[in-house]
């Protein structure tokens, strides 16, 4: 049990909540509502997990989302045992295909016949019945016109079936051959291989899931953050958010992101990842969408879009598959995590990993020691300083095209506090600081602070609950929340010393950097950088 840490400075001021020093990168765990036990969540966050993952997709029923509320509410509970963050992310079912639920087991042989029907019945080894997203009624039409240009593919459970395609007919279904074999789970997701399909972006399943959430209380009471699956560009995005306004409040709205793990989100990524709070590379999916051969490219390329901008990227499914079946991830599975953590991946998410792994504590300990070991590579301490090196670049570009165009910089929201973190991490850097303190109001001193590939923490003191969870999805970034923020300077002053001393960034005779930015410089400008020694 851990407790609010009282301050013995001026008026009595609190940290209610904050995240201890520990790895740059952020880890997000996939829970099964009403098998994720309060000492399971209890465990996994203890051992480093950051953020709790429902995935909707396996939540159909009134008795799953009872499941959810439940598994929600012992979240809550952990985290207010330990005073350290939980986020907790509902991950939308989005327009996907799924094998429809059943009773049983059912072993598709290589070789043999299988015929597959959108729909409901019963399944069996010679038929399996689909869930497809509702008001989508081409597949037929769709799949006969992508099959007269090429064999297609059909990918189960990310490619452990895999079938092709011989026929197609409305009457009787997609007959398939099994190319590759093994036991068909109800409820798994179906990909039809690098086939550009018409589904709705949005579904009738994520409009509902967004108001179970705001039926729950919205951002304060249950979820922080949205994964928008399948998103296929910036009109999507758009229309969940305009969704959830009407639903609620500002401040009620889930930090949105979206899942980048088809073909026309692939097309449009540089708009999905500049329009959005993070994006998940969500490596199954976007392995069938554009095949094995392609997937690393696309995940670099978002990666590096991810660096332009700012956003958080999060890689997912199958980091560490090798733990699913045994007990410590291959060589391959560290590679892959490494490679992720080198091209500036903010968060890892686990899924099967952690559900079906027979010790997910386990598993996220190995993230953690993995993350560590990377991270004090001085070969990636190289690669951030040309990642912060090109972002300024990119950053005084915006400034000399401002000039150039008779506009000044400092009309624009949130230029100025750009300038001002980018200049106090070369100053905390260069003179040996060994934190960078920014007072945030929303947390846009974080998100440039991610920008600048900060090589020293970077511990964001914050009186907004908002602005605490959405620090929580940058990596690098110590979210700090605190009853109130002093408006004397004497006393902010000393609530810093008091922040960064008690929660053991900083000790007696170092330096640390502090900056405050106000978030729209054209009302009332009050940005600043300073350094206290302690």
């Amino acid at each position: 049990m851990t407790s609010p840490i009282s301050l013995n400075i001026g008026g009595g001021y609190k940290i209610l909540r904050w995240l201890p020093p520990g790895p740059y990168t952020r880890f997000i765990g996939t829970l099964v509502p009403g098998n994720a036990t309060k000492e399971l969540v209890r465990s996994l966050a203890t051992a480093g997990m950051h953020i709790a993952r429902i995935n909707f997709s396996h939540v159909l029923t009134d008795q799953d989302r009872a499941k959810v509320v439940n598994l929600v509410q012992t979240i809550k509970e952990v985290e207010a045992e330990r005073c350290i963050p939980i986020g907790i992310m509902l991950d939308t079912q989005g327009p996907e295909f799924r094998i429809r639920r059943y009773e049983g087991n059912v072993e598709l042989k290589e070789g043999g016949n299988l015929v597959i029907v959108p729909g409901e019945g019963a399944t069996s080894a010679e038929k399996v019945y689909i869930r497809i997203p509702h008001g989508y009624t081409k597949l037929y039409d769709e799949l006969t016109s992508q099959s007269s240009l090429a064999p297609v593919h059909i990918l189960i459970e990310d490619g452990k079936i895999e079938l092709e395609i011989l026929s197609i007919n409305p009457e009787h279904g997609i007959v398939c051959k099994v190319i590759r074999g093994g036991l068909l789970i109800g409820n798994k997701g179906l990909n039809f291989a690098k086939c550009a399909l018409n589904v709705p972006a949005v579904t009738v399943a994520d409009l509902s899931s967004v108001d179970f959430a705001f039926e729950m209380g919205g951002f304060s009471r249950g979820f922080q953050y949205l994964a928008q699956s399948f998103t296929t560009g910036i009109g999507a995005i758009n229309f969940m958010r305009d969704y959830m306004l009407a639903k609620g409040t500002e401040d009620q709205l889930l930090y949105q992101g979206a899942k980048i793990e088809e073909l026309f989100g692939v097309r449009n990524m540089e708009e999905i990842v500049s329009g959005s709070y993070f994006v998940m590379v969500a490596q199954g999916d976007l392995d069938a969408a554009v095949g094995a051969d392609g997937l690393a490219a696309v995940r670099r390329r978002i990666m590096s879009l991810g660096r332009i901008y700012g956003t958080p990227v999060i890689i997912a499914t199958g980091v560490f598959e090798g733990t699913i079946n045994g007990f410590r991830p291959s060589r391959s599975d560290s590679v892959n995590f490494a490679d992720a953590l080198y091209g500036g991946a903010s968060a890892i998410m686990f899924s099967g990993e952690i559900t079906s792994s027979a010790d997910p504590v386990s598993v996220m300990r190995s993230a953690v020691a993995h993350a560590k070991s990377t991270e004090e590579d001085p070969f990636r301490l190289q690669d951030f300083a040309r990642y912060r090196e090109a972002a300024q670049q990119l950053h005084l570009e915006r400034i000399r095209e401002f000039h150039r165009s008779g506009k000044s910089p400092q009309a624009v929201p949130h230029l100025s506090t750009e300038e001002l973190i980018f200049a106090a991490l070369g100053s905390a850097e260069r003179m040996g600081s060994v934190a960078l303190v920014p007072c945030t109001i929303n947390g846009n001193s974080i998100r440039f602070a991610h920008k600048g590939f900060s090589t020293i923490p970077v511990v964001g003191i914050t009186a907004s609950e908002r602005a605490f969870y959405r620090m929580l999805l940058y990596g690098g970034a110590y979210p700090v929340l605190v009853d109130r923020i002093p408006q004397d300077a004497s006393e902010f002053f000393e609530l810093v010393k008091g922040v960064v001393t008690t929660l053991k960034f900083a000790e007696a005779g170092q330096r640390v950097d502090v900056t405050v930015a106000y978030p729209d410089p054209t009302k009332f400008d009050v940005n600043m950088s300073t350094f206290i020694n302690l």
